[in-house]
Protein backbone atom coordinates (compact mmCIF):
# COMPACT_ATOMS: atom_id res chain seq x y z
CA UNK A 1 0.00 0.00 0.00
CA UNK A 2 1.16 3.59 -0.68
CA UNK A 3 2.18 6.17 1.66
CA UNK A 4 -1.33 8.82 2.74
CA UNK A 5 -1.20 11.43 0.28
CA UNK A 6 -0.60 14.86 2.03
CA UNK A 7 -3.96 16.58 0.57
CA UNK A 8 -3.12 19.58 2.46
CA UNK A 9 0.09 19.80 1.01
CA UNK A 10 -0.36 19.06 -2.21
CA UNK A 11 -3.63 21.28 -2.59
CA UNK A 12 -1.14 24.26 -1.23
CA UNK A 13 1.98 23.94 -3.82
CA UNK A 14 -0.59 23.29 -6.65
CA UNK A 15 -2.33 26.60 -6.29
CA UNK A 16 1.30 28.43 -6.30
CA UNK A 17 2.77 26.54 -9.23
CA UNK A 18 0.89 28.89 -12.23
CA UNK A 19 2.29 31.72 -10.43
CA UNK A 20 5.91 30.19 -9.56
CA UNK A 21 6.13 29.39 -13.41
CA UNK A 22 3.81 32.22 -14.98
CA UNK A 23 6.22 32.84 -17.67
CA UNK A 24 7.10 29.38 -18.59
CA UNK A 25 2.96 28.15 -18.88
CA UNK A 26 2.41 31.08 -20.87
CA UNK A 27 5.01 30.02 -23.13
CA UNK A 28 3.23 27.06 -23.49
CA UNK A 29 -0.52 28.06 -23.45
CA UNK A 30 0.41 30.72 -26.08
CA UNK A 31 -0.81 28.33 -29.37
CA UNK A 32 -3.80 27.19 -26.93
CA UNK A 33 -4.70 31.36 -26.23
CA UNK A 34 -4.05 31.99 -29.91
CA UNK A 35 -6.45 29.19 -31.30
CA UNK A 36 -9.15 30.17 -28.48
CA UNK A 37 -8.95 34.06 -29.64
CA UNK A 38 -9.08 32.94 -33.06
CA UNK A 39 -12.18 30.98 -32.09
CA UNK A 40 -13.81 34.42 -30.90
CA UNK A 41 -13.21 35.93 -33.44
CA UNK A 42 -14.72 33.17 -36.37
CA UNK A 43 -17.76 33.19 -34.07
CA UNK A 44 -18.38 36.67 -34.13
CA UNK A 45 -17.34 36.35 -38.15
CA UNK A 46 -19.66 33.94 -39.15
CA UNK A 47 -22.97 35.12 -37.55
CA UNK A 48 -22.25 38.23 -40.20
CA UNK A 49 -21.44 36.29 -43.13
CA UNK A 50 -23.88 33.31 -42.24
CA UNK A 51 -22.49 30.44 -44.84
CA UNK A 52 -22.74 27.01 -43.17
CA UNK A 53 -20.12 25.76 -45.23
CA UNK A 54 -18.09 28.25 -44.13
CA UNK A 55 -19.16 27.38 -40.77
CA UNK A 56 -18.70 23.92 -41.13
CA UNK A 57 -15.50 24.41 -42.29
CA UNK A 58 -13.99 26.86 -39.90
CA UNK A 59 -15.60 24.86 -36.84
CA UNK A 60 -13.76 21.64 -38.09
CA UNK A 61 -10.64 23.55 -38.65
CA UNK A 62 -10.68 25.44 -35.17
CA UNK A 63 -11.85 21.78 -33.48
CA UNK A 64 -8.78 20.27 -34.58
CA UNK A 65 -6.16 23.14 -33.61
CA UNK A 66 -8.12 23.07 -30.50
CA UNK A 67 -7.38 19.82 -29.39
CA UNK A 68 -3.41 19.81 -30.70
CA UNK A 69 -2.61 22.45 -28.78
CA UNK A 70 -4.58 21.84 -25.63
CA UNK A 71 -2.87 18.40 -25.84
CA UNK A 72 0.26 19.98 -26.23
CA UNK A 73 -0.14 22.71 -23.35
CA UNK A 74 -1.04 19.70 -21.25
CA UNK A 75 1.99 17.69 -21.76
CA UNK A 76 3.93 20.78 -21.72
CA UNK A 77 2.26 21.72 -18.03
CA UNK A 78 3.13 17.83 -16.71
CA UNK A 79 6.46 17.95 -18.09
CA UNK A 80 7.10 21.27 -16.67
CA UNK A 81 6.22 20.91 -13.27
CA UNK A 82 7.57 17.26 -12.80
CA UNK A 83 11.10 18.11 -13.73
CA UNK A 84 10.73 22.19 -12.58
CA UNK A 85 12.40 23.67 -15.88
CA UNK A 86 11.50 23.83 -19.00
CA UNK A 87 14.62 23.11 -21.58
CA UNK A 88 16.74 25.85 -22.80
CA UNK A 89 15.80 24.98 -26.55
CA UNK A 90 11.89 24.76 -26.28
CA UNK A 91 9.93 26.51 -28.64
CA UNK A 92 6.53 28.29 -28.43
CA UNK A 93 4.83 25.11 -29.70
CA UNK A 94 6.85 22.20 -29.21
CA UNK A 95 5.49 18.63 -29.89
CA UNK A 96 7.05 16.15 -28.05
CA UNK A 97 5.42 12.89 -29.54
CA UNK A 98 4.66 12.13 -25.71
CA UNK A 99 0.98 14.01 -26.80
CA UNK A 100 -0.45 11.02 -28.87
CA UNK A 101 -0.04 8.61 -25.60
CA UNK A 102 -1.77 11.42 -23.56
CA UNK A 103 -4.41 11.05 -26.11
CA UNK A 104 -5.18 7.50 -26.38
CA UNK A 105 -4.93 7.18 -22.37
CA UNK A 106 -7.27 10.16 -21.73
CA UNK A 107 -10.00 8.32 -24.41
CA UNK A 108 -9.52 4.94 -22.45
CA UNK A 109 -10.13 6.89 -19.00
CA UNK A 110 -12.93 8.35 -20.70
CA UNK A 111 -14.42 5.24 -21.77
CA UNK A 112 -13.94 3.46 -18.36
CA UNK A 113 -14.87 6.46 -16.05
CA UNK A 114 -18.12 6.33 -18.22
CA UNK A 115 -18.67 2.95 -18.19
CA UNK A 116 -18.10 2.46 -14.35
CA UNK A 117 -19.92 5.55 -13.37
CA UNK A 118 -23.21 5.96 -15.85
CA UNK A 119 -24.94 3.55 -14.39
CA UNK A 120 -24.80 4.82 -10.68
CA UNK A 121 -24.83 8.14 -11.46
CA UNK A 122 -28.04 7.40 -14.15
CA UNK A 123 -30.11 5.54 -11.41
CA UNK A 124 -28.77 7.82 -8.55
CA UNK A 125 -29.54 10.89 -10.33
CA UNK A 126 -33.20 9.70 -11.52
CA UNK A 127 -33.90 8.29 -7.74
CA UNK A 128 -32.33 11.40 -5.83
CA UNK A 129 -33.94 13.83 -8.53
CA UNK A 130 -37.49 12.38 -7.99
CA UNK A 131 -37.21 12.52 -4.00
CA UNK A 132 -35.41 15.99 -3.94
CA UNK A 133 -35.32 18.24 -6.96
CA UNK A 134 -38.69 19.85 -8.04
CA UNK A 135 -39.40 22.63 -10.00
CA UNK A 136 -39.11 25.50 -7.38
CA UNK A 137 -35.97 23.77 -5.64
CA UNK A 138 -33.60 26.17 -5.60
CA UNK A 139 -30.14 25.94 -7.52
CA UNK A 140 -27.80 25.73 -4.55
CA UNK A 141 -29.78 22.84 -3.76
CA UNK A 142 -29.71 21.37 -6.98
CA UNK A 143 -26.26 21.46 -6.81
CA UNK A 144 -25.26 20.03 -3.95
CA UNK A 145 -27.40 16.99 -4.32
CA UNK A 146 -25.52 16.44 -7.84
CA UNK A 147 -22.26 16.97 -6.57
CA UNK A 148 -23.02 14.25 -3.68
CA UNK A 149 -24.22 12.12 -6.75
CA UNK A 150 -21.18 12.41 -9.27
CA UNK A 151 -18.41 12.83 -6.14
CA UNK A 152 -17.65 9.51 -6.13
CA UNK A 153 -17.22 9.34 -10.17
CA UNK A 154 -13.66 11.43 -8.50
CA UNK A 155 -12.90 8.07 -7.39
CA UNK A 156 -11.56 6.48 -10.48
CA UNK A 157 -10.95 9.71 -12.25
CA UNK A 158 -8.29 10.46 -9.63
CA UNK A 159 -6.54 6.43 -9.54
CA UNK A 160 -7.05 6.16 -13.30
CA UNK A 161 -5.83 9.08 -14.43
CA UNK A 162 -2.15 8.58 -12.78
CA UNK A 163 -1.17 7.01 -16.35
CA UNK A 164 -1.33 11.05 -17.88
CA UNK A 165 1.75 11.85 -16.34
CA UNK A 166 3.54 9.28 -17.01
CA UNK A 167 2.45 9.17 -20.56
CA UNK A 168 3.59 13.13 -20.75
CA UNK A 169 7.30 12.66 -19.59
CA UNK A 170 7.70 9.51 -22.21
CA UNK A 171 7.51 6.42 -19.24
CA UNK A 172 6.39 3.91 -21.19
CA UNK A 173 5.18 0.05 -19.85
CA UNK A 174 2.44 1.93 -17.64
CA UNK A 175 -1.30 1.04 -17.80
CA UNK A 176 -4.77 2.09 -15.84
CA UNK A 177 -4.11 -0.96 -14.32
CA UNK A 178 -0.43 0.10 -12.86
CA UNK A 179 -1.70 3.60 -11.71
CA UNK A 180 -4.55 1.41 -10.17
CA UNK A 181 -1.89 -0.34 -7.60
CA UNK A 182 0.26 2.80 -7.82
CA UNK A 183 -3.06 4.25 -5.92
CA UNK A 184 -3.86 1.49 -3.42
CA UNK A 185 -5.10 2.83 -0.17
CA UNK A 186 -5.06 7.04 -1.67
CA UNK A 187 -8.57 6.50 -3.29
CA UNK A 188 -10.40 8.78 -1.79
CA UNK A 189 -7.58 11.30 -1.18
CA UNK A 190 -7.28 11.32 -5.10
CA UNK A 191 -10.80 11.96 -5.56
CA UNK A 192 -10.96 15.22 -2.96
CA UNK A 193 -7.71 16.63 -4.56
CA UNK A 194 -9.26 15.74 -8.46
CA UNK A 195 -12.87 17.06 -7.64
CA UNK A 196 -12.84 20.23 -4.90
CA UNK A 197 -11.80 22.68 -6.88
CA UNK A 198 -13.11 21.71 -10.26
CA UNK A 199 -16.95 21.35 -8.12
CA UNK A 200 -16.65 24.49 -6.49
CA UNK A 201 -15.20 26.71 -9.16
CA UNK A 202 -18.17 25.35 -11.15
CA UNK A 203 -20.59 25.97 -8.39
CA UNK A 204 -19.38 29.37 -7.92
CA UNK A 205 -19.61 30.49 -11.64
CA UNK A 206 -23.17 29.28 -11.86
CA UNK A 207 -24.51 31.47 -8.90
CA UNK A 208 -22.40 34.41 -10.23
CA UNK A 209 -23.46 33.91 -13.94
CA UNK A 210 -24.23 36.86 -15.98
CA UNK A 211 -25.81 35.61 -19.13
CA UNK A 212 -24.81 37.86 -22.84
CA UNK A 213 -22.16 39.72 -20.49
CA UNK A 214 -18.51 39.38 -22.15
CA UNK A 215 -16.97 40.67 -19.28
CA UNK A 216 -18.18 37.13 -17.75
CA UNK A 217 -17.32 35.35 -20.41
CA UNK A 218 -13.45 36.51 -20.16
CA UNK A 219 -13.29 36.33 -16.60
CA UNK A 220 -15.29 32.64 -16.44
CA UNK A 221 -12.82 31.34 -19.38
CA UNK A 222 -9.90 32.97 -17.50
CA UNK A 223 -10.86 30.80 -14.11
CA UNK A 224 -11.86 27.81 -15.69
CA UNK A 225 -7.79 28.01 -17.64
CA UNK A 226 -6.73 28.97 -13.92
CA UNK A 227 -8.42 25.94 -12.53
CA UNK A 228 -7.19 23.49 -15.45
CA UNK A 229 -3.68 24.34 -14.65
CA UNK A 230 -3.82 23.80 -11.09
CA UNK A 231 -5.76 20.39 -11.52
CA UNK A 232 -2.44 19.73 -13.68
CA UNK A 233 -0.43 20.82 -10.83
CA UNK A 234 -2.66 18.25 -8.53
CA UNK A 235 -1.87 15.18 -10.82
CA UNK A 236 1.74 16.01 -11.49
CA UNK A 237 2.44 16.49 -7.26
CA UNK A 238 0.09 13.62 -6.56
CA UNK A 239 2.15 11.22 -8.95
CA UNK A 240 5.25 12.24 -8.34
CA UNK A 241 4.97 11.82 -4.07
CA UNK A 242 3.53 8.51 -5.16
CA UNK A 243 6.22 7.33 -7.32
CA UNK A 244 8.96 8.72 -5.01
CA UNK A 245 7.73 6.86 -2.17
CA UNK A 246 7.09 3.63 -4.21
CA UNK A 247 10.51 3.26 -5.08
CA UNK A 248 11.50 3.44 -1.66
CA UNK A 249 9.84 1.26 -0.48
CA UNK A 250 11.17 -0.90 -3.26
CA UNK A 251 14.27 -0.08 -1.82
CA UNK A 252 13.64 -0.86 1.53
CA UNK A 253 12.18 -4.34 0.42
CA UNK A 254 15.45 -5.13 -1.17
CA UNK A 255 17.70 -7.58 1.01
CA UNK A 256 20.83 -5.63 1.90
CA UNK A 257 24.06 -6.74 0.54
CA UNK A 258 26.35 -8.36 3.60
CA UNK A 259 23.40 -9.28 5.42
CA UNK A 260 22.18 -12.97 6.53
CA UNK A 261 19.10 -13.53 7.55
CA UNK A 262 18.92 -16.30 10.09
Amino acid sequence: MSQQLPVTAILYDAVSLPFRYFRDLLNIGAPLLFVMFIAVLFASLSLEVGDSYFSNIGIAFLSIAYITTALQALVGAHRLFLNKRLPSEERVFNWTGNEVRFAGWSLLLIVCVALVSLPVVGISGVLVGSMVLGENSPQLVAQIVSLAITFPVYYFVGRWSLVLPASAIGIRGKSLSWAWNLSDGNGWRLALLMGLLPTSSNMLLSIIAVEDSWLFAIFSTAVSLLVATIQVGVLSLGYKFLTDNQVDEEEEDKPQIGTVEL
